[in-house]
């Protein structure tokens, strides 16, 4: 979903199945400075193989929330991976394309009973580029069963706060 609309406000992925998308399971890039989507929920969904026949793409990842500087709640989503280039499972990142460097303050990001399992080239679940993770929680995240060479949970922040990792495996 590559959106240059000023306010994707509301979207709504629930009791879902998204398996075997050559490129990604969930694409979200805001395509523009001004770009706020906000308020996405996924609930009780899983996502499964996806990736797996595009191993030389840029952005293979299961979840992609790319410029994505909004509130989103992740509950009772399962990611089976299985994919060995350019990827990860789940990936917030606040800096878009039109930013060029500069970090974004998170929204309130909300995970809740998640799981990453299988294989991706880089991480299993990451945060990226923002200056403030205040609002980002985890609760029941598990990444135990995930190969990532870069490591399961990757943070790239200049916030001086922790990341509320909760009882994250």
């Amino acid at each position: 979903m590559a959106s240059a609309t000023p306010s994707l406000d509301g979207l709504t992925v629930s009791n879902c199945t998204i398996a075997s998308n050559q490129y990604q399971g969930f694409s979200y890039n805001a395509n523009g400075s001004n770009v706020i989507g906000t308020n996405f929920s996924f609930t009780d969904t899983t996502f499964t193989n996806n990736c797996a026949s595009n191993a030389n793409s840029a952005g293979n990842h299961d979840l992609s929330f790319f410029g994505f500087k909004g509130n989103a709640s992740l509950t009772n989503v399962a990611v089976t991976s299985n994919h060995t280039a350019n990827g990860y499972g789940i990936l917030f990142t606040g800096q878009g394309l039109e930013s060029n460097g500069g970090f974004a303050p998170a929204g309130i990001i909300a995970l809740d009973n998640v799981s990453v399992s299988g294989q991706v080239a880089k991480g299993a679940l990451s945060f990226q580029c923002y200056s403030d993770v205040s609002g980002v929680s985890l609760n029941n995240v598990s990444l135990q069963n995930c190969i990532a060479p870069w490591g399961d949970l990757v943070v790239q922040s200049t916030d001086t706060d922790a990341l509320a990792a909760g009882n994250t495996a």
